[in-house]
């Protein structure tokens, strides 16, 4: 639980400069999702006109809030282009 608060506080605070990410325990994929479960069909990463990105659905803590670290993140780790449209 501390490990997506983390997460949800690196995406969602535009003031928080840490980089810090706490470690979770090694599990095997497929026992991980067994458990933890992936993927629904209300869920969706929707970047907006005003370039922000929220989360759909309900059934993840982030969702509905402003990602306003999201982009440049996914941008900087990943590697993505986000002005690609599809």
């Amino acid at each position: 639980m501390e490990r997506l608060d983390q997460l949800k506080n690196n995406l969602c605070n535009s003031n928080n400069s840490s980089n810090k990410y706490v470690e979770s325990k090694s599990y095997n994929k497929t026992e991980w999702f067994k458990e933890k479960g992936w993927g629904y069909k209300d869920t969706e990463f929707i970047k907006h006109k005003d370039g922000i990105v929220r989360l759909s659905g309900n059934k993840y803590g982030v969702a509905g809030e402003k990602l306003v670290n999201f982009i440049p993140w996914v941008e900087e780790n990943l590697g993505l282009d986000t002005n690609v449209e599809t």
